[in-house]
């Protein structure tokens, strides 16, 4: 069985990606179109071209593979019509969201700022506090409710996960995940480290000019 894992920047992509990958029966791929890992594929073949070839070379690997497909500017800047051909390739979907996206856009900050994506090990030094662009994050907003959006309309029958559900209940909702996959549900460890954990005023320096607009969008829940 092949499915997709639809995820974005900064919502648990590589925590479920390894999760599963503790499954005997379950291979998910890194990033398959993610310039750094595709390199000059992405110059000289398509989309599908790139998806196909993956799941080749892992069809020995287990027999239910996942395609992992990480928001990001090459998501719609690669060549072919992904959206269609992902929808034709896989047979099931998971999205992956998040529902605080303030926290989404400061961990991306963070992220951006260290140079470190992905953290198997906790940490040895405290990041410095970051000074969030109050614009930045209103057009972050919007290109994440309008992403989510497409993929809701281009997958109706996806199964939803959603970051905090795997924070808060992780093996509840990796059950939930094996399920809708159809593969025998077992205890999966966590295998990844969250990378920001203090508080948001600790977090941000002009903290105070954040919440205010957020709180005059009507999304005071994220604070």
């Amino acid at each position: 069985m092949k499915f997709a894992v639809i995820a974005a920047p900064r919502v648990g992509t590589h925590m479920l990606r390894a999760g599963l990958n503790e499954h005997p029966g379950i291979f998910v791929s890194d990033e398959v179109l993610n310039p750094n890992h595709a390199g000059d594929l992405l110059r000289t073949r398509t989309g599908k071209q790139i998806i196909e070839k993956w799941q080749r070379e892992a069809v020995k690997r287990a027999p239910n593979l996942g395609t992992l497909l990480h928001r990001n500017l090459y998501w719609v800047k690669v060549r072919g019509a992904v959206w269609k051909d992902v929808g034709r390739m896989h047979t099931k979907f998971v999205s992956l969201v998040r529902d605080n996206i303030l926290k989404k856009y400061l961990s991306q900050e963070v992220a951006m700022k260290l140079r470190n994506w992905n953290s198997y090990k906790p940490r040895t030094k405290t990041p410095p506090r970051i000074k969030l662009s109050v614009y930045g994050l209103q057009q972050h907003v919007l290109e994440c409710r309008n992403y989510f959006d497409t993929v809701d309309m281009r997958y109706p029958n996806k199964l939803v996960v959603v970051y905090e559900d795997l924070c808060e209940s992780w093996q509840a909702t990796m059950a939930r995940v094996q399920k809708y996959l159809g593969v025998p549900v077992r205890k999966l460890k966590v295998m990844t480290v969250r990378q920001e954990k203090r508080s948001l005023q600790d977090s941000i320096l002009n903290y105070d000019e954040v919440a205010a607009a957020v709180t005059s969008w009507g999304c005071a829940r994220w604070l």
